[in-house]
């Protein structure tokens, strides 16, 4: 039975992606583990953080080139705040990488759902020691391209998303 349903998986697959391109069933297959991160919090974050371990630094990878697949940025955002949601305070040693890995994101792409990745992050970790100064940074690092990208258009309003994004997050670090 299992050698069947092998062939059978492999052709749903094919199925699925027949016709796709390649930034399509990654989009899909980021979103499907963001997904798959909901099932695994019975483990805690210690037994997320096992995972999340070895997974992390491909996730820090992706971000890095995500900015030349734009379509990417909202599933590996979804993917980080589903991991950070499931870990909570375990997740701490993986938040020095992932706040570098958000600015530098964010430095090529202003896409609201980073800033939803930096909510995350600040939700989880707000009330941690020494987390004022690193949110502090995180928010100038944010609020520069920011900015320059709610000037250069003809209005603010011309990015609502973005704007509300970043007025959320400037309000709950102050």
């Amino acid at each position: 039975a299992a050698a069947a349903a092998a062939p059978a998986a492999a052709a749903g697959l094919a199925d699925a992606t027949e016709g796709a391109t390649l930034g399509d069933v990654l989009v899909q297959r980021l979103d499907e583990a963001a997904m798959a991160m909901t099932p695994l919090r019975p483990l805690g974050g210690a037994g997320i953080m096992a995972v999340l371990t070895h997974a992390w630094p491909l996730w820090g990878r992706a971000m890095a080139l995500a900015h030349g697949i734009e379509a990417l940025l909202p599933p590996l955002c979804a993917l980080g705040k589903a991991s950070i949601a499931g870990a909570r305070n375990d997740f701490a040693p993986l938040l020095p990488s992932t706040l570098s890995t958000l600015t530098a994101a964010f430095a090529h792409s202003t896409q609201p759902s980073l800033i939803g990745l930096a909510d995350e992050l600040f939700c989880v970790f707000c009330d941690a020691p020494g987390a004022d100064s690193s949110f502090a940074s995180m928010l100038d690092q944010l609020a520069e391209p920011a900015l320059a990208r709610l000037t250069a258009a003809s209005t603010p309003l011309d990015h609502p998303d973005l704007l509300c994004a970043i007025l959320t997050i400037a309000t709950k670090i102050a």
